[in-house]
């Protein structure tokens, strides 16, 4: 089984959708709580992809597709305590999601 359940690329334009909705959302409101559901579901995708076993756990897909896209995004996230970030930050997220979005 896949680290994050993704075992297609159809499974994993489903995820980056999500993530990118989610993106959506907090780009329209830039509200603190948005942002930070965005980062928080980065952060968990991070942290679970980043151990050497969350690594060999990973399918095909997930290495080649999801698991750059995510490391890439969180690391570039906006800093919550400064709005100032916030701008740049959720463009970051937004490219490194459009970019390493399978096509269809």
């Amino acid at each position: 089984m896949a680290l994050f359940g993704i075992e297609t690329e159809a499974d994993c334009c489903a995820k980056f959708d999500e993530l990118l909705a989610l993106h959506e959302l907090a780009d329209q409101t830039r509200d603190k709580s948005t942002v930070a559901a965005l980062k928080s579901s980065l952060e968990a995708y991070y942290k679970k992809g980043r151990s050497l076993r969350g690594e060999r756990q990973m399918s095909p897909v997930e290495e080649r597709y999801f698991w750059p896209a995510v490391m890439r995004a969180f690391v570039r996230a906006p800093n919550l305590g400064k709005p100032g970030t916030w701008d740049d930050g959720l463009y970051e997220i937004r490219l490194n999601l459009k970019f390493y979005r399978p096509r269809q």
